[in-house]
């Protein structure tokens, strides 16, 4: 839990970078059109990040061990990412080395709103990068709104069957939670209740050497009947229970 060292990866017209995510290989940077204006600054905006089109989408592959100018960079699609589940890496039938990376997924962000995230539903989604093909895929897990996903943190950049994510509407708009079974695709959904609404999942095994998904998942639920807080504990194998 020590910081080893400290690198500075360059990248044009200063983006908003949120988060990144990790695998046994790689750092996997997200620079994404969403980018410091000065003009706002100079206005007085408390937030001066704007959606900025001309800015390319990319995502960046750093050898763990790596130099700054050994980020291979992919063309991402244009959206913008606050939170990844997790990442590994994967050998592809071919034998290519590539990265999964899974993410939720905004259309774009701070484009019209500039004070909250509003424009558009959040997605789940698979994006499988090809270093050797220069290529970024994408696969939608579930088109439902929804962010602050996380996983069992024992499993950080190796791969991983399930997340946990607070559905989320457009605006923010928070409510259950979900779980993803993300090699069967089934999803299952949790109602805290009229009012209530989660904030992110997190996942506690049951013990140090249980099985991935074998525990508790907690989070902290508002209600709005009450102007009140709980932390509610699911089983994870009972989730909708």
């Amino acid at each position: 839990g020590r910081v080893r060292r400290e690198l500075a990866v360059p990248v044009p017209d200063g983006p908003m970078v949120h988060d990144c995510a990790l695998t046994e290989r790689y750092v996997v940077l997200l620079d994404l059109p969403v980018t410091f204006r000065m003009e706002a600054a100079a206005a007085g905006a408390p937030f001066p990040y704007r959606w900025n089109p001309a800015h390319r989408p990319r995502v960046g592959l750093l050898p763990r061990e790596g130099a700054a100018g050994e980020v291979r960079w992919l063309e991402a699609p244009e959206c913008y990412v606050f939170h990844t589940l997790n990442a590994y890496d994967e050998v592809g039938a071919n034998g290519t080395a590539r990265v999964v990376v899974d993410l939720v997924r905004h259309p774009r962000m701070f484009a019209t709103v500039h004070n909250a995230p509003s424009e558009g539903t959040p997605t789940l989604e698979r994006w499988t990068l090809d270093p050797t093909a220069g290529t970024v895929s994408v696969t939608e897990l579930d088109d439902a709104g929804q962010e602050f996903p996380r996983h069992d943190e024992r499993l950080v950049g190796r791969r991983h069957r399930y997340g946990y994510t607070a559905a989320i509407a457009e605006g923010l708009v928070s409510g259950g939670a979900l779980k993803h079974a993300l090699a069967t695709g089934r999803r299952e959904a949790h109602d805290y209740g009229p009012g209530r609404s989660t904030l992110e999942p997190v996942f506690v095994p049951r013990a140090p050497d249980a099985a991935e998904d074998d525990g508790w998942v907690l989070s902290t639920v508002y209600d709005a009947t009450t102007g009140r807080s709980d932390v509610v504990i699911l089983h994870a194998q009972d989730f909708a229970g």
